[in-house]
């Protein structure tokens, strides 16, 4: 009896999706903020575009003991920046909200059904795929859109005949993420149809 209630208290109940519900949008609300809301507030105050610029570093001391090193990170600030230039901030905020925004609406989706019904229906496997796409298609292309941006911005600024660089970084995390959903989609596949086979049987 009571390992039956150990299990119990481990369930996925109202409560935890509700807690889960509030997470999500909490998430997209500072998505939002970060993204959006603050280079919008820039904008109206007129303030310096910040854009990390990577180029190589010089360290003579270094160069003389043949200690290899790599590239640095500096930030610049553009100063008087555009109407486009400002519009070109805005558009990886814009990218991610939007990845967010549809991430949290299918979570939430995927939670309430698997409250009310079956876990393995047939309307959760689309919505995991697309959940995988999001984070297996959407998270690299945010960062191309990312890194155009700031690769935008910065040929614009005098950096004293040095090439405009900007690192370039693959987001792991959130791919294994899309393969572990895309993996469950076909787990929820499976378990669908074991289950039409077993009704059949009965």
């Amino acid at each position: 009896m009571s390992s039956t209630q150990r299990t119990d208290r481990l369930a996925f109940d109202r409560a935890d999706r509700l807690g889960l519900t509030i997470l999500l949008w909490v998430l997209v609300g500072l998505s939002t903020i970060g993204g959006v809301v603050v280079p919008l507030v820039e904008w109206v105050t007129g303030r310096a575009i910040p854009v990390p610029f990577t180029n190589e570093v010089t360290v003579p001391e270094l160069d003389r003991v043949g200690t290899p090193y790599g590239r640095g990170e500096y930030p610049v600030d553009v100063a008087e920046p555009t109407v486009v230039d400002r519009l070109v901030t805005l558009l990886p905020g814009l990218v991610l909200v939007t990845l967010a925004v549809a991430a949290a609406l299918i979570i939430q989706r995927i939670a309430r059904d698997v409250g009310r019904g079956p876990p393995f229906a047939a309307s959760q496997v689309p919505r995991l795929r697309v959940l995988a796409l999001l984070f297996l298609a959407g998270a690299p292309g945010w960062t191309i859109v990312d890194l155009v941006a700031k690769g935008a911005l910065l040929a614009g600024e005098d950096l004293g005949g040095l090439p405009a660089g900007v690192t370039f970084e693959l987001p792991i995390g959130p791919m294994v993420v899309g393969l572990v959903l895309a993996l469950l989609a076909e787990a929820f596949k499976y378990g669908d149809h074991l289950r039409d086979e077993l009704e059949g049987v009965i």
